[in-house]
């Protein structure tokens, strides 16, 4: 105001009976007389009729942009906005004869793109892989659908997530196989967006190829130490996983854990002790690129050959 005085414009104020009238005195030029009006809305007259028309303004915590409607507008198409940005909307109705009240309305523009964008695969193996999507936007789906199934020909099956999932493990798979595999996203607005991958599984790993028990003691309350022996393929053979079951103490037999050890690829036995009744023994292979099938054995007792 200050420049614009300067330069000789003559600053006039009219502004109603809530508004702060000593510092309306500081800014308007002299004569404040002539040049400050405090009006109520009864007096609104005194200002010109084009500017008594519907006023809308959009705040942003930017400079507000400012439209004037005919007053008997219905609706204002708001252009040129950022996407995934809040806006407030007021709406100013101006009257020659009663207060109106001023309405405002919040909301917030969509992303440029809904997702899914991307989709990546990981953890493959001969009958699983993960499939993973973005970006996550919980605001805007309500769900997500994942489609598979083999190509050509082969059955699809449907996984339903809720929007807080970015991923999911798919299972069941055949091994050496090309899968069809599309993530489509169910927006709160209604509208769906698909995006579709091929994913392969890869081929089956050798398994197991035998696994004996044989008792080394005889059961009894401390449970029975038995002997394992297995074969393997040998190719790229890292090792093997072991788990059994064995008794944590001698007077309460049913209490039982699991154990599970590491082995390396030359061991082709070792010896379990205080195994439970009716405990299972797994031995699975492991190979560079995972873990192939395993066998499990059930120990019984009072027999020098189990399997």
């Amino acid at each position: 105001m200050s420049e614009l005085k300067a330069h000789g414009v003559s600053v006039l104020i009219v502004y109603t009976i809530h508004g702060n009238h000593q510092v309306m005195q500081r800014v308007v030029s002299p004569p404040a007389e002539s040049h400050l009006y405090a009006v109520d809305l009864n007096s609104i007259d005194i200002i010109t009729e084009d500017l008594r028309e519907a006023i809308i303004r959009i705040s942003v915590g930017k400079p507000e942009i400012r439209d004037v409607l005919p007053g008997d507008s219905s609706k204002a198409k708001l252009t040129n906005l950022l996407p995934e940005t809040t806006y407030t909307a007021f709406l100013r109705p101006e009257s020659n004869h009663s207060p109106l009240s001023t309405l405002s309305v919040t909301f917030t523009t969509l992303p440029d793109v809904l997702g899914p964008a991307e989709i990546s695969l990981s953890d493959s193996g001969p009958h699983q892989i993960r499939v993973s999507w973005g970006p996550l936007q919980p605001k805007w789906v309500q769900r997500y659908t994942v489609e598979f199934g083999a190509i050509p020909s082969g059955e699809v099956r449907t996984v339903s997530l809720d929007s807080q999932r970015s991923s999911t493990l798919l299972t069941g798979l055949q091994p050496g196989t090309q899968y069809l595999v599309t993530v489509n996203s169910i927006h709160v607005d209604g509208t769906e967006r698909a995006m579709s991958v091929r994913a392969c599984t890869q081929e089956a790993l050798p398994a197991l190829t035998d696994l004996q028990l044989f008792t080394m003691e005889q059961w009894d309350m401390e449970g029975e130490d038995v002997q394992a022996v297995w074969q393997a393929h040998e190719e790229d053979l890292k090792g093997f996983w072991v788990s059994w079951e064995t008794l944590n103490s001698q007077n309460f037999l049913s209490d039982v854990s699991t154990l599970t050890v590491s082995l390396p690829p030359t061991t082709r036995a070792t010896r379990l002790t205080r195994l439970a009744s009716n405990s299972r023994v797994c031995v699975s292979p492991v190979y560079s690129s995972g873990r192939g099938d395993g066998i499990c054995c059930t120990v019984k007792t009072q027999s020098s050959w189990l399997g």
